[in-house]
C-alpha cells in the first residue's frame, strides 16, 4: 500500500481504524527502522482537534500513553502524524479471555497502570474524553500485562468549560459531560469504571440500540454488578 509522500519513507503495511476524521496505518519506519502507527486526517474541519491532539501527546511521556513521534503533510496536504505502534488488545476482548476466577484481580492490576496514565494526562488539565475498551490497548510481555491509552481524537483541556453537544461514545460518557456542564478528570474517570464494570459483568450497565436511553442511563439510574459477579472488597470500593 502506498501514500503520498509517505513511500519515501513509510512501508504503509495495512488499515489499523478508521473513525469520522481519520485513519490510522501500522507501517514500518524504513529510517528508525520500527513498526509505527500513522494516523492521517481526512475531514480538513478538524484540524485544530487535530493539532492539538498531537501537541498533548507531545508534552506526555508515561509507559501507558502511546508516544509520538513526528508530523507532517502527505503530497496533497493531507497532516499526519507518527507514534509507537501499540501490539496490543482491547480491553475487553482481553479480560473475556480471563478465568472468571482471576479477572478482578488481573483487572486490579491493569487498573493500576491505566491510573497513572491517566493522573499525567489530568496533571496537564487535559480530558482524554473518549476512553472506552477500543482506546485501552493490553500488551503482554512475558506474561504481565500492562494497558495503553490510545487515540486522544477528542483530548481537551478542562478549561473550555461547558461542551457544546454531546462528544464521546453513549455508553461510557458521564453525567456531566451528558448535561453540558463543565467537566474535568474526573469524567475519565467515571469512563474507566464503565470499562471496569464491563470487563467483569460482560457488557457495560448501560447499552443497546437506543443511544437516548444509554444517556437516560447514566444520568438517571442507579449502577449495581449483577449479583452473579463477586469480586474483592477493595475493588468493589474503587468501581
Amino acid at each position: 500500500m502506498t501514500l503520498p509522500a509517505l513511500s519515501a519513507r513509510y512501508t504503509v503495511e495495512r488499515l489499523l481504524g478508521a473513525g469520522a476524521m481519520g485513519q490510522v496505518f501500522l507501517a514500518h519506519d524504513r529510517v528508525l527502522d520500527r513498526p509505527v502507527a500513522l494516523k492521517l486526517l481526512h475531514d480538513g474541519g478538524a484540524l485544530a482537534h487535530f493539532e492539538r491532539e498531537f501537541r498533548t501527546l507531545t508534552t506526555l511521556r508515561h509507559p501507558h500513553l502511546a508516544e509520538v513521534h513526528d508530523f507532517g503533510r502527505t503530497g496533497d496536504g493531507q497532516p499526519f502524524f507518527s507514534m509507537t505502534y501499540v501490539a496490543g488488545v482491547p480491553l475487553d476482548r482481553w479480560a473475556a479471555a480471563l478465568p472468571t476466577e482471576t479477572r478482578p484481580n488481573s483487572l486490579g492490576r491493569l487498573l493500576l497502570g491505566l491510573l497513572s496514565a491517566l493522573d499525567a494526562i489530568h496533571g496537564r488539565h487535559m480530558l482524554h474524553g473518549d476512553l472506552k475498551p477500543s482506546n485501552l490497548l493490553v500488551v503482554e510481555t512475558d506474561g504481565e500485562a500492562s494497558g495503553v491509552i490510545v487515540d486522544f481524537g477528542l483530548v481537551r483541556p478542562f478549561d473550555l468549560g461547558r461542551v457544546d453537544g454531546v462528544s464521546g461514545t453513549a455508553a461510557y460518557l458521564s453525567p456531566e459531560a451528558i448535561r453540558g456542564d463543565r467537566i474535568d478528570g474526573r469524567a475519565d474517570l467515571y469512563a474507566l469504571g464503565i470499562v471496569l464494570y464491563e470487563a467483569l459483568a460482560g457488557a457495560p450497565p448501560f447499552a443497546g440500540a437506543d443511544p437516548l436511553a444509554v444517556l437516560h442511563g447514566h444520568l438517571h439510574l442507579p449502577i449495581a454488578l449483577p449479583p452473579t459477579v463477586a469480586i474483592p472488597e477493595p475493588l468493589g470500593r474503587v468501581l
